[in-house]
């Protein structure tokens, strides 16, 4: 992944603070949760229900920043504001790049679990 798409400086930060067991621990519940939150967009979005994608998409912003995932991160937020303005054709095109987004990082914080 490239610089754009994460930012090591984050996980260093949490190897700093907590070692490899704090890093490996946020990031599983990372993984964990994820899933949901992406169901849960996929979901409101096909309902249209704007207030579940917002929630959903905004615990992504902080989760995937807080590891340095700042390429979904930005997709989240994105999301999200497509969602307070109900631009459903937006959200669409924002949702679909996020899930992708999400599968990769999740394959980059997976390698780094393995990498102790």
């Amino acid at each position: 992944m490239d610089d754009q798409t994460v930012d090591p400086a984050f996980i260093e930060r949490l190897e700093k603070m907590g070692g490899i067991k704090l890093r490996n621990t946020l990031i599983q519940m990372y993984i964990d949760r994820v899933p949901a939150k992406l169901e849960e967009i996929r979901a409101g979005t096909d309902d249209s229900d704007f207030e579940s994608v917002q929630m959903a998409a905004h615990s992504l912003v902080s989760s995937a920043g807080n590891l340095g995932g700042m390429a979904v991160s930005s997709l989240a937020s994105q999301v999200e504001a497509a969602a307070i303005a109900e631009d459903v054709d937006r959200l669409r095109e924002r949702a679909e790049l996020l899930f992708v987004t999400c599968e990769e990082f999740e394959t980059y914080l997976v390698a780094l679990q393995g990498d102790v």
